[in-house]
C-alpha cells in the first residue's frame, strides 16, 4: 500500500530528478518507520479509571473529555477536535492531558503520534512571528503527514506571542486537506490559565448559593470561557481568529481545589511514592506554608492546586530519612 501511494505521487508530480527522489524516498521511510499506533477500537476504560481514581475536584471534567475524545476516534469527523483546558495551576490540565496521550497510544508519552508545544518549542523566535508561524505550521504538517491520528497539545497558551497561533485556524477547520495531509482524525488540545480568576469567581459565586461542586454545569462556566480568552491581551488567544471563528469544540474548566482535594492528593502521591515515614497533615501544613490558599475572605482554594505535592513529598521523606539514620 505503501509503495503505491509512493508511485502515485511520484506519477502526479511528473518529476524525476535526484532531489526528488531522495526527498519521497525520506518521506515513504518515515511513513514505514513511524507507525500510526492509535487504537480505534480503544474504548476510553484506561481514560475512565485513571481519571476516576487520580484527579480529584472536577467533577465537569472526566464526562467531556471521554465523550468528546471516544466520539471523535470512533465516529466520522468532519474536523479535528479541539479541547481548551483552562484553570488554575496545580488543578488538573497537565494531569489529564497526560493521561489522554497514556490512553491513546501503547507507548505513552515516548509515542511518536504526539507533540507537545510549549513556550519553549519556539522561543527563539518569538520575535519573529512570521517564522514562529512557518514552523509551527511545518510541524503541524510534517507529524499529521506520518499520522492522521495524532494529538497535538499545546502547553501554556498564556504564554505563546500574540497571534502566532492564529495559523492553526486552517487546521482545525471544516476543511478536507492541507498541502494534501487530511487533518480531520487529529487532535488538538490547549492549556493555560487563561479565565483561571473568573473560573474562581463563579466556584465562589455557586458555593455561596449552596451548590456543590458535583452539582455544576458546563453552561455555567462555557459562556464566558470563549470571551475571557478572546480577550486576554496578555495570552496566545487575543484576538484569536480560532475563538472568532468558533473553532474551539469544548471549553473545559478546571475548578479551584479545596483543602480536602489537596489531602487526596497528597494521600495519592504518598503511596505512590512509598512515603510511609509521612502522614497527610505534615505534608499538607508545609504546602500551607509555601502556597496560600485564597482569595480572601474565603481563603477556599490553593492557589497551585496539587502542583508541588511530589516535590514536597520527596523532600519530606528524604529528610526523615536521613534523621531516622542518624539515629
Amino acid at each position: 500500500m505503501l509503495l503505491f501511494k509512493f508511485l502515485i505521487i511520484i506519477i502526479s508530480f511528473n518529476c524525476y530528478n535526484a532531489d526528488f527522489l531522495s526527498n519521497m524516498f525520506s518521506k515513504v521511510a518515515d511513513v514505514v518507520y513511524y507507525q500510526c499506533e492509535i487504537d480505534k477500537n480503544h474504548d476510553m476504560i484506561d481514560l475512565h479509571y485513571k481519571l476516576k481514581k487520580n484527579l480529584f475536584g472536577q467533577p465537569l471534567v472526566e464526562d467531556v473529555v471521554i465523550n468528546a475524545v471516544s466520539a471523535h476516534i470512533k465516529g466520522n469527523s468532519q474536523k479535528p477536535l479541539t479541547i481548551s483546558f483552562h484553570g488554575w495551576p496545580g488543578c488538573g490540565k497537565n494531569f489529564v492531558a497526560d493521561y489522554i496521550v497514556e490512553s491513546l497510544f501503547h507507548k505513552k508519552e515516548k509515542s511518536i503520534n504526539y507533540f507537545l508545544f510549549t513556550r519553549a518549542t519556539f522561543l527563539h523566535l518569538e520575535h519573529d512571528i512570521y517564522e514562529y508561524r512557518t514552523q509551527l505550521k511545518k510541524k503541524l504538517i510534517d507529524s499529521a503527514w506520518r499520522c492522521p491520528h495524532f494529538l497535538f497539545i499545546f502547553d501554556e497558551v498564556d504564554k505563546m506571542p500574540k497571534g502566532a497561533l492564529d495559523v492553526v485556524k486552517s487546521f482545525i477547520d471544516y476543511r478536507t486537506q492541507i498541502d494534501n495531509v487530511d487533518f480531520r482524525k487529529t487532535i488538538f488540545i490547549f492549556l493555560s490559565n487563561v479565565g483561571s480568576n473568573k473560573i474562581v469567581q463563579k466556584t465562589i459565586e455557586l458555593w455561596e448559593k449552596g451548590v456543590v461542586r458535583e452539582d455544576f454545569k458546563m453552561e455555567d462556566f462555557e459562556s464566558f470561557l470563549a470571551i475571557e480568552a478572546f480577550n486576554d491581551d496578555t495570552s496566545g488567544f487575543y484576538m484569536s481568529d480560532i475563538i472568532e471563528s468558533h473553532l474551539i469544540d469544548h471549553y473545559v474548566p478546571f475548578l479551584p481545589l479545596e483543602e480536602e482535594h489537596v489531602r487526596k492528593c497528597i494521600k495519592a502521591e504518598i503511596t505512590k511514592q512509598s512515603a510511609h515515614l509521612l502522614n497527610v497533615d505534615e505534608v499538607l501544613d508545609k504546602i500551607k506554608r509555601t502556597q496560600p490558599f485564597g482569595p480572601k475572605p474565603y481563603n477556599l482554594y490553593a492557589s497551585s492546586g496539587c502542583k508541588q505535592i511530589k516535590e514536597t513529598v520527596s523532600f519530606l521523606q528524604m529528610k526523615k530519612s536521613r534523621r531516622k539514620d542518624e539515629f
